[in-house]
C-alpha cells in the first residue's frame, strides 16, 4: 500500500467514525444526556473537519478523494 492508498483508507476510516459518532449523538439518552450529547457533537464536528483536511491533502497532490458509500465500506480498515 502506497502513501496515497493509506491516506484514502485513513479518510474512509475517519469518515466512517464521524458518521457513527453522529448517529450516537442523535440517539443518546440517560442521566448524562447533556454532557454526552455535547461531547459527541463536538467530536463528530472535529472528525468532519479532519475528513475535509484529509480530502484536501489528497486533492492538493492531484489524487482522488472520491467516495461513495460502497467504496467507503470497502476501504475502511
Amino acid at each position: 500500500m502506497d502513501y496515497f492508498d493509506a491516506l484514502r483508507q485513513f479518510l474512509a476510516n475517519t469518515y466512517a467514525l464521524a458518521v457513527k459518532t453522529q448517529v450516537y449523538h442523535w440517539h443518546i439518552k440517560g442521566k448524562t444526556f447533556m454532557q454526552d450529547h455535547a461531547f459527541l457533537g463536538d467530536l463528530y464536528e472535529n472528525l468532519l473537519e479532519a475528513v475535509d483536511d484529509i480530502a484536501e491533502r489528497l486533492r492538493m497532490q492531484d489524487q482522488s478523494a472520491h467516495m461513495t458509500f460502497a467504496s467507503l465500506d470497502k476501504m475502511k480498515g
